[in-house]
């Protein structure tokens, strides 16, 4: 069997009894691969990038890199780059001092570093700046400097730590799709810790979605959109639409909002299950039928409409439950208007526990 890359290996830290801050994790990366760490704030995502730098000691575990135990490693020696969220840059330094600063630690002559730190400026599409002042620079541009200086000592594993998290909304969505780029450009394999979802599919190989100090669910972008693993998942994934059921004898899920039937494996009759109903409004009925909805279909009233552009979202009341459906385009409808949505077996999900 090929060895990975990297490979973390039932790693575990906590700061007293109770808390663990990373519990038992297992990954591995391949070479050239982006791995994105992604979860909300105290899920453990920025103590495992740590304790994969050598910045923290795990209570237990080891980490193999190229097949070399460095688990007890000082940081300096594992030969990763760190890049923070607030830059860490020198503001008392020029741009090209600043992206030549590791160079120079490892005592590489004056001409080395010259062209090194404008190959690295090139790369990053800030030619010529070498002898501008940080001070000058906005902050996409000194997101940029960070990421040459953190690219420039050659790593063999690069580690991102939020790095567009001090950037507003806009800047972010440009810079993320940049930022894979100049990577992939480079080959380099980097673990990226990001809380926003969208940052984490734009950038990322794979995903792995962190709670409470565990991995819950890794995969591919897609893999984990269409199929959020846990209800946690789908919440932090943004789906609203998680509503409390039991397989009824006829293998449906009953519901206080109608009986549903998903694609896939059903439970065992009489098991309380979650069911994720996903927003997509493929299709509208506008008045419904006045007989109770046939399997797969909800009745209810338009409570919000919310105009997005491509798309709007509509808010639905339907005996008691508000649920949220995104619609193409200007679906016509208004608060007070009863609706019929139909489902496909694609847009439900199962999972074998209850909300409470």
């Amino acid at each position: 069997m090929p060895i990975a890359f990297l490979e973390v290996d039932r790693i575990g830290k906590s700061y007293d009894a109770t808390v663990y801050a990373v519990r038992d994790v297992d990954l591995s990366l391949e070479r050239g691969e982006i791995l994105c760490l992604l979860g909300p704030s105290g899920s453990g995502k920025t103590t495992l990038l740590r304790l994969i730098a050598g910045l923290e000691q795990p209570d237990r575990g080891t980490i193999t890199f190229e097949g070399r135990d460095v688990t007890a490693t000082p940081p300096h020696e594992r030969g990763f780059g760190m890049m923070f969220q607030d830059f860490a840059l020198f503001p008392h330094r020029n741009v090209g001092e600043n992206v030549g600063f590791g160079l120079r630690m490892q005592g590489l002559a004056a001409g080395d570093i010259a062209g090194r730190v404008a190959e690295m400026l090139a790369l990053v599409e800030l030619d010529g700046l070498e002898a501008r002042e940080i001070s000058q620079l906005s902050g996409g541009e000194q997101q940029r400097v960070a990421l040459a200086r953190a690219l420039a000592p050659g790593p063999r594993l690069l580690l991102l730590d939020e790095p567009l998290g001090a950037l507003d909304r806009a800047l972010r969505e440009r810079l993320m799709l940049d930022l894979r780029t100049i990577l992939k450009r480079v080959d380099m394999t980097a673990i990226y810790v990001t809380h926003d979802q969208t940052e984490a599919f734009a950038v990322g190989d794979r995903v792995a979605v962190m709670n409470a100090g565990e991995i819950v669910q890794i995969g591919t972008p897609q893999a984990i959109y269409e199929r959020p693993a846990t209800p946690f998942v789908a919440r932090f994934l943004g789906f609203r639409n998680l509503i409390s059921g039991m397989i009824s004898d006829d293998g449906t899920v009953k519901t206080l909002i109608g009986y549903f039937l998903p694609e896939g494996p059903i439970p065992p009759v009489g098991e309380e299950v979650t069911l994720l109903i996903k927003p997509v409004m493929a299709r509208v009925e506008v008045p419904p039928d006045l007989l109770p909805s046939d399997v797969n279909s909800i009745n209810g009233v338009v409570d919000t409409v919310t105009f997005r552009g491509r798309f709007s979202q509509i808010w639905v009341l339907s005996r008691g439950e508000r649920l949220l459906f995104d619609a193409p385009g200007d679906p016509r409808l208004h608060p007070g208007d009863e609706v019929r949505i139909p489902l496909l077996p694609d847009q439900l999900q199962i999972y074998e526990s209850s909300l409470q």
